[in-house]
């Protein structure tokens, strides 16, 4: 558990540090994409794992609210049948990736300032 938290705090930092250059560089928005999975696979560890990274980017995107946004594949994705999605309970398919790539793309022209300029 304990490398685990560490993984996701340097996942953190290293976001954290993406954003302010981000920032200071004058880009207008900034997503942060998390793909969907299949979570009936996991055993306790892969669970906490993922706990501790939704949490952090949720973290993430309250200090940044107003120009960080993220696109959460999680429950769009949730009731879908996975099987002919995912290869195992994290890495996509063709097809997978297909739905995927097309939903992340209708997010991002109903979320982005910038595209709807």
């Amino acid at each position: 558990k304990k490398d685990l938290f560490f993984a996701v705090k340097n996942y953190e930092i290293n976001t954290i540090k993406a954003i302010e250059a981000s920032i200071n560089h004058g880009v207008k928005e900034f997503f942060i994409i998390s793909l969907f999975y299949d979570d009936t696979e996991f055993d306790e560890l892969e669970k906490y794992r993922f706990l501790l990274y939704k949490k952090t980017i949720n973290k993430i995107k309250n200090k940044y609210n107003t120009y960080v946004k993220i696109i959460d594949l999680d429950d769009p994705f949730k009731d879908l049948d996975k099987k002919n999605l995912l290869c195992d309970f994290l890495h996509q398919t063709s097809e997978g990736n297909k739905l995927q790539a097309e939903f992340i793309i209708k997010e991002l022209t109903k979320k982005s300032k910038v595209i709807n300029e």
